[in-house]
């Protein structure tokens, strides 16, 4: 659901505790992910004491980002938190370091892996930052082991890890965890498994809390073709 890919309010307080990023607007593909995730965002800010100064919305597979960006330089916005997808995340990206803001304002990106960096490109890509449980450039015993073992498998030439693609292996560790612990693959079973559960994966050790699971969080902003870990955040249920 969308809520999972809200932004981790922690890190809107790193940045502004690391960044004196306050003002905050929000640009994001038009449908309901987006929208809604808006709506929670400028709640948070103003329970925070930040400011949330405006929001556009660009049609899945748009190219006009003319308003959104005037939206933006109208805004006085230190920060955009960043609710686009794949190639439209890369071509607003472009667009953006086209357009000069980003020399004054950074973007918190949500939805986004290696393969939006490469295609954002270097000058496209600065200035961004994300937060996740999961980044290839993580150095922890538990990545580490798990992209040796993918490139072992795959070679050298595979497409790169990124924290989307590992979410969906992580799904599948938490489902075959749930099912071993229950001894059985209906909800009931299920339920009765989650209370407590725990399993060690690439994230670390994710624990289930009710119906959410906790996890360390990290935030990142783009380097040269990765993202560089700048801290960890406290661990989030997600």
């Amino acid at each position: 659901g969308w809520m999972v890919q809200a932004p981790n309010w922690d890190d809107l307080a790193w940045l502004r505790e690391h960044r004196g990023i306050r003002r905050w607007c929000v640009v994001g593909n038009d449908y309901v992910w987006p929208r809604e995730t808006s709506v929670h965002t400028r709640r948070h800010l103003v329970d925070a004491g930040m400011e949330f100064v405006g929001e556009a919305f660009v049609p899945l597979g748009g190219r006009d980002f003319a308003d959104a960006l005037a939206t933006v330089a109208a805004s006085e916005a230190q920060g955009v938190v960043l609710l686009m997808v794949g190639a439209d995340a890369a071509a607003f990206n472009r667009a953006f370091a086209r357009s000069g803001l980003d020399c004054d304002v950074i973007r918190l990106a949500m939805m986004i892996g290696e393969d939006v960096l490469y295609a954002s490109g270097t000058t496209g890509a600065r200035g961004l930052f994300t937060a996740c449980g999961y980044f290839d450039s993580i150095v922890s015993p538990a990545s580490l082991e798990f992209g040796a073992r993918y490139r072992s498998r795959f070679g050298a030439t595979a497409p790169a890890l990124n924290n989307i693609g590992e979410s969906c292996y992580e799904g599948l560790m938490l489902f075959a965890s749930l099912a071993q612990a229950g001894r059985g693959l209906d909800l009931t079973s299920f339920d009765r498994a989650s209370q407590g559960l725990s399993y060690a994966g690439p994230r670390g050790e994710v624990k289930m809390r009710g119906v959410h699971t906790e996890q360390p969080v990290y935030i990142a902003e783009a380097g040269d073709h990765q993202f560089d870990v700048l801290d960890e955040l406290r661990e989030h249920i997600s």
